[in-house]
């Protein structure tokens, strides 16, 4: 590896390179940047790398005259070279050429299109500056050979302004290029979301001013500071868990007047087809952001406007498919979400106090970088009245309003679902120890790596086998989850309304005799949304309940379940006639019925009473009894078309299901 510092006369050069003064012979060569000997042109500091055998076996002697700095120094030019080779693909010239490499002035630290251009514009014309997220240098393109000399000169002299540490000039043969680099192309506007509306200068100067001064921050009766933010409501409260609004509760201060010139231009202009009811302004720090989200379906209707003022910033757009898109939000600007962008896409800023964005001063096409100041945000949203319409129940949350808010469900859940297993956990677990040969089918049918999630596992019996499997559970008793962890397997305490693993993450799922213990159909189908969020697409789910028809209703399949035919046990004993608990329990307004074991269901949905050995106590658990083609219907209403196939299995109705990439041409 040899450094050539090259110029026109002088036989030695003392050049400040890494804070430190180190001299090195130079070059025979007195060409001048132009390529033509003795021309009297000005100097051509050229940093030159070369790998080569000789340069492994560069003489000792020359090395031992090198001090500790020169050689740190060294070893800095060499892995710069190597970094821009490896992310650019492109060799450093050992002649000065008109692209001019700034080593340690990239994006990550802290370079920018803006103080690039200020230090060195005036050593030349600047056609170009070229700043690649992730990289640790900047490439400035110059009218000539000449200027990218000069300010190589300069830069190898002299620690810019722009900078804390040295800077490492070389050159390259040609410009690279950051078309499909994938932070130059989420601006694209072709990616952006439908139903994406910006309008900038939506609001003056000094309507800017008013209202940036209508809130008076850091007040603690005033103001409510979340851990990313300040935010503070009008009209609802916004409750950051559903994002939505307790509809019920309606605060006493309504939106402020001063917000009602700007918005009546935007019904005027068709912007927004009626006034916001709901505000949330919110006070952004540098630095600071918002996770990604979208606003409750079932709280608010389309069109949520988003008014910036103070500091830029850019909002990021991610569909459930995985396409990314982003918006840069000037100040004054009002962005509206509709349709998809509101429905379909989440949006998010990110917690960073500079923001990549893509230059508009017309030397080039690239991106550079945004400091963040403070920022107001200013959220308008209208209520709706009723539920959600917008037909997409993959994405539509108005399934967890109906579930949340039926307290009678979750009452009869705990002291009939709950509070059973977790006494009956040891005896229950003793009853189920063989696999269903059909659930076996169908973990046979899954390809080798796949991994399974096996909603409500019991005592794990279904993840005992198949290691061409990963696999993992989770239930709701801890009981059954602590005899799954003495037997090694690898489980977790959940509920499935709310499990606990992100979008798409499994490749199959099965959940056998779950869904019928849920006791209102929005509870029923709440659990089937959330199977289905956790499956990627093309994800296969199966799903077993208990059926009202314990006999077959096909021809290959009308005989009695082993569930009726174990009544056979009666004609040696007298029948057990079950009483009922202490106390009713409702589901609604309606008592329950108590079955009696061993024979045909007489409701849909029943009390079954498990009789414990150890105890002598009777427990009464819940069951709501599928009829035939409820199990299709249910699933079809979450997501139309997922049904494979659907068969009726020793007293249950079963169903193979898949998650259909519809998201991607999703719309309301």
């Amino acid at each position: 590896m040899q450094l050539t510092i090259r110029t026109k006369n002088a036989a030695t050069l003392n050049v400040a390179m890494a804070g430190v003064q180190f001299r090195q012979p130079l070059s025979a060569s007195l060409d001048s940047c132009r390529g033509n000997p003795g021309d009297g042109g000005a100097h051509s500091v050229v940093m030159a790398v070369h790998e080569s055998d000789a340069a492994a076996t560069e003489d000792a002697e020359t090395r031992q005259k090198l001090t500790k700095s020169e050689r740190k120094a060294r070893r800095k030019v060499a892995r710069c070279a190597r970094i821009i080779r490896e992310n650019i693909g492109v060799d450093v010239c050992d002649h000065a050429t008109r692209f001019l490499v700034l080593n340690n002035c990239g994006m990550v630290c802290g370079g920018s299109y803006e103080v690039i251009y200020n230090e060195l514009h005036s050593y030349g014309s600047i056609q170009d500056i070229v700043l690649i997220p992730g990289q640790p240098f900047a490439v400035v393109v110059f009218e000539d050979v000449e200027s990218s000399a000069s300010a190589a000169e300069y830069l190898s002299n002299n620690v810019p302004a722009f900078s804390k540490d040295p800077v490492f000039p070389a050159f390259i043969k040609q410009e690279p290029s950051i078309q499909g680099n994938r932070c130059y192309d989420l601006f694209d506007e072709k990616s952006l979301p439908q139903g994406l509306t910006l309008i900038k200068d939506a609001i003056s100067e000094d309507e800017e001013m008013v209202l940036a001064q209508l809130i008076q921050w850091g007040e603690p009766e005033e103001s409510h500071t979340l851990r990313h933010r300040e935010v503070r409501h009008f009209g609802y409260a916004f409750d950051y868990k559903l994002q939505g609004v307790q509809k019920d509760a309606p605060l006493p201060n309504g939106i402020p007047d001063e917000c009602a010139s700007f918005l009546g231009r935007l019904i005027a202009t068709s912007h927004l087809s009626q006034l916001p009811d709901q505000l949330t302004v919110t006070r952004y720090l540098p630095g600071q952001g918002i996770p990604p989200h979208v606003d409750s379906h079932e709280s608010f209707d389309d069109n949520i406007m988003l008014l910036s003022l103070g500091s830029p910033i850019v909002m990021n757009f991610r569909h459930p498919s995985g396409r990314q898109a982003a918006q840069v939000l000037p100040p004054r600007s009002a962005l509206i979400l509709s349709g998809d962008s509101r429905y379909v896409w989440s949006h998010g800023i990110a917690s960073r106090k500079f923001d990549i964005v893509r230059r508009c001063d017309g030397l080039g096409d690239g991106i550079t970088l945004s400091e963040r100041g403070i920022r107001i945000s200013y959220t308008f949203r209208h209520i709706r009245n009723g539920s959600c319409r917008c037909g997409n129940a993959l994405l539509c949350d108005s399934h967890r309003f109906g579930s949340q808010g039926n307290a009678s469900a979750l009452r009869l859940e705990a002291e009939h679902v709950f509070k059973v297993y977790e006494n009956i956990a040891e005896q229950f677990s003793d009853t189920r120890y063989k696999q269903w040969p059909k659930v076996a089918n169908f973990l046979d049918s899954l390809e080798h790596g796949s991994l399974l999630l096996d909603a409500g596992c019991g005592n794990g019996k279904y993840l005992t086998s198949h290691d061409q499997l990963l696999k993992l559970g989770f239930d709701r008793s801890r009981g059954l989850c602590d005899i799954c962890r003495d037997r090694g397997l690898e489980v977790l305490q959940a509920d499935v309304l709310q499990m606990p693993f992100r979008d798409g993450a499994f490749d199959a799922c099965i959940s056998i005799a779950v869904l019928h213990h849920l006791s209102t159909t929005e509870r029923r189908e709440a659990a089937l949304h959330e199977i289905f969020r956790v499956l990627r697409p093309g994800g296969r789910a199966l799903i077993y309940v208990w059926a009202m028809e314990q006999h077959g209703t096909g021809d290959d399949d009308d005989a009695p379940s082993k569930y009726l035919n174990l009544n056979k046990m009666a004609t040696e004993s007298p029948p057990h006639v079950e009483s009922p608990p202490p106390a009713g329990t409702p589901v609604g307004q309606s008592p329950l019925p108590v079955h009696c074991n061993r024979t045909q269901f007489q409701a849909q949905d029943m009390l079954v009473p498990w009789h414990s050995k150890s105890t002598q106590e009777t427990h009464y658990r819940y069951y709501h009894l599928f009829q035939q083609g409820e199990l299709r219907e249910l699933l079809e209403h979450v997501s139309q078309g997922c049904v494979e196939t659907e068969y009726h299995d020793q007293g249950n109705w079963c169903a193979v299901i898949v998650k259909q990439d519809t998201t991607a041409d999703a719309s309301t």
